[in-house]
């Protein structure tokens, strides 16, 4: 009775969600069929594409009607824009190579009308869908190319997501890189939250944990993961919260702790058979549950859920963990003492792990990183060229600077010495004049002496005029 209900409970709210999306694409068409800008109506048919990932049929014919119109606008960028949509559909439908056919037709398009960020947009998608493929050669340059138009173009918010997914191919490839993944990862959640874009940090979190997990650093990896998951919860969203879980599941199964493991891989594979469109969760969830179970000694009901695993591998074409899958079963069978079973599904792990991740894959991965590496190491040496020809400026100016107050200070002290032997000379002139002031005043005196006593001796000499007169007087009445 529960169960039925439940049933219900689903099937109803299937139903509720189909007339939302139903409203939502209707609502949308509205806005497309109004619009005149060619721009704005390749970015409606992009969300209205987008709308499909869970109707192929609906989004071929949506694909086919918009290409017409696109074709008859003669809309290049609109072209691009429906075939970049019907790949993420294709992508989210885990029809990776038609993906991959989708975006190049895209990219192609885009090439016409040089439209970088496009591009680049198309470039991440098709990584994934070679990280999908396991093929991480491709996966690696498709990324590259893609953060190489991002940062030329400064699309942050793209370039985070690019950082993101690079950091996961670094993680997962063959010889993979944990410090250089969490060095991707944290570059991503670092831009997220320089724009706020915290709904955006779910992925990273919780693979920052599972990366810290692969160091065995299992207190760093539990609170990642349970920040992701908190995320999830407050979020609602559901791809978080069941990655979140399968790497809690992972964490405990490395700490030996299977019960714990078990449940959580319980709960992952709920939550991908409930969310249906998320097939390479489905894939792992039913691994892990078929691990965990091999651990705990339950192999009958290992052998149901690794064969599950199989089967949504190979209808899927989910090949990335096909031979660890493999390998698991072979295990299976060799502790239920099937000889036989377990020899020939590890056969099919070797084959499938060498055609996958042969050596020369691996030498072209490490090649592409090295070429990489060497990018970054360009980059880190233009930086520090510029850093040393700002340094050089500066010290050049500094010189510069220096020698003018050199000048200035030797101009100081020469016009200071040139005013000090002014005045020495002009108190030198002074004294002289003084000397020459006082001699003449001395000499002016003794002039004016000399005339008094000569004018002395003048009167003592020289007799009275008055008694001249009288004697004449009386000299002459004698007579």
């Amino acid at each position: 009775m529960k169960r039925a209900i439940g049933l219900c409970i689903i099937f109803f709210s299937i139903m509720g969600s189909c007339d939302s999306q139903t409203q939502i694409i209707d609502s949308l068409y509205k806005l497309y069929n109004k619009e005149s800008d060619k721009i704005q109506k390749a970015h409606l048919c992009n969300k209205i594409m987008y709308q499909y990932t869970e109707q192929m049929d609906s989004a071929l014919i949506a694909y086919n009607n918009f290409i017409s119109d696109f074709k008859k606008e003669n809309n290049i960028f609109g072209l691009g824009a429906a075939n970049q949509g019907m790949g993420y559909v294709a992508l989210e439908r885990s029809k990776y190579t038609e993906s991959k056919k989708y975006y190049s037709t895209a990219i192609n398009l885009f090439e016409q009308i040089k439209n970088d960020t496009m591009i680049g947009s198309c470039y991440s998608r098709m990584g994934f869908d070679d990280y999908s493929l396991g093929d991480y050669e491709k996966s690696i340059t498709n990324y590259l190319r893609s953060i190489e138009l991002f940062e030329k173009h400064h699309a942050i918010a793209k370039l985070a997501w690019s950082y993101n997914l690079m950091g996961l191919s670094l993680y997962s490839k063959p010889n993979p890189n944990y410090d250089k993944a969490l060095y991707y990862y944290f570059k991503a959640l670092e831009i997220h939250n320089s724009l706020n874009l915290r709904k955006n940090n779910g992925y990273i979190l919780l693979r920052i944990g599972s990366t810290y997990r692969k160091l065995k650093d299992y207190e760093k990896a539990h609170d990642y993961l349970i920040d992701a998951l908190k995320l999830s919860d407050s979020l609602k969203n559901i791809g978080v919260e069941m990655w979140s879980l399968e790497g809690l599941t992972q964490l405990y199964k490395d700490k030996k702790e299977y019960p714990n493991a078990l449940l959580y891989s319980q709960k992952t594979l709920q939550i991908a058979l409930r969310g249906g469109f998320d097939n390479p969760g489905i894939v792992i969830a039913y691994r892990n549950l078929a691990e965990m179970n091999h651990l705990l000694g339950n192999h009958e009901k290992a052998v149901l859920s690794i064969d599950s695993s199989i089967y949504y591998s190979l209808a899927n074409n989910i090949y990335q963990t096909l031979p660890e899958i493999y390998l698991l079963k072979s295990n299976i069978y060799e502790s239920q003492k099937n000889i036989d079973g377990s020899f020939r599904y590890y056969k099919l792990y070797v084959k499938t792990k060498d055609s996958l991740f042969n050596a020369q894959n691996n030498k072209n991965i490490n090649d592409l990183e090295a070429a990489f590496n060497n990018k970054e190491k360009e980059k880190e040496i233009l930086y520090l060229n510029d850093q040393k020809a700002a340094d050089k400026k500066i010290k050049q100016t500094l010189t510069i600077a220096f020698i003018l107050s050199l000048v200035l200070i030797l101009v100081s002290i020469y016009a200071l010495i040139k005013i000090n032997s002014s005045k020495k000379l002009l108190k030198t002139k002074n004294k002289e004049i003084e000397l020459q002031k006082s001699i003449v005043e001395e000499k002016q005196k003794a002039i004016i002496d000399s005339i008094k006593y000569a004018k002395r001796i003048q009167t003592a000499v020289m007799t009275n005029e008055t008694y001249i007169h009288k004697n004449i007087e009386r000299l002459t009445k004698k007579d």
